[in-house]
């Protein structure tokens, strides 16, 4: 939902012809078609479970119901995230928490999909949801959550930035180790740093 149904249905007469076929939703007339091929159009059709029925009418007054038809007509889940904050940034090999609130207006949620650049990292099954998640990578993620409801209606979050930071590298390569002075004395220092997924800042 919202939902435009369509309804078609044909119709026959051995010995006449069919003059109009109605349609009727929940026993209302929904509307009427007097040429093949019957159809309608049921706009906006509200949540819930309905009937549908059609009844043909032939050209001496005789009439036909089918059998009814049962539509469910369902909400989708609504999902939001709620954890980690967009942009946040993570060590690699830190384990992050993933959450998300969901709900669902006429019906129950299933599961809560968890996913790292559309792929599936975690999901649950029970409120609150929530997952734990160890990235693998250094970079930057893009993160949704997916909701589904137990008719199967799916909902999903808009995404989300994760940064997977990899650690620096710094080696001191001077003064060498157990080096002797005799003060006064200036003592020259230097390292090399490297960062394999940026920059050194200082």
């Amino acid at each position: 939902a919202p939902v435009n149904l369509d309804i078609t249905a044909v119709g026959a007469d051995a010995d006449g012809t069919v003059t109009k076929v109605e349609v009727y939703a929940n026993g209302s007339l929904l509307a009427t078609d007097t040429s093949a091929p019957y159809a309608a159009t049921w706009t906006n059709a509200p949540v819930g479970s309905h009937s549908l029925t059609t009844k043909a009418y032939d050209n001496l007054g005789a009439t036909r119901v089918t059998p009814a038809i049962a539509v469910v007509v369902n909400a989708l889940p609504t999902v939001a995230y709620t954890a980690p904050a967009d942009g946040a940034v993570i060590t690699l090999g830190q384990a992050v928490t993933l959450s998300a609130d969901a709900s669902d207006s006429n019906g129950t949620v299933s599961k809560v999909d968890f996913l790292a650049d559309g792929a599936l990292v975690a999901s649950d099954a029970t409120a609150p949801y929530s997952a734990s998640w160890t990235p693998g990578t250094a970079k930057a993620y893009s993160l949704t959550a997916r909701a589904t409801d137990n008719l199967g209606g799916t909902a999903t979050t808009a995404a989300r930035s994760l940064i997977v930071n990899a650690l620096p590298t710094v080696t001191l390569t001077a003064p060498t180790n157990g080096l002797l002075v005799h003060t006064p004395a200036t003592i020259d220092l230097a390292a090399t740093a490297a960062d394999s997924d940026g920059t050194i800042a200082r």
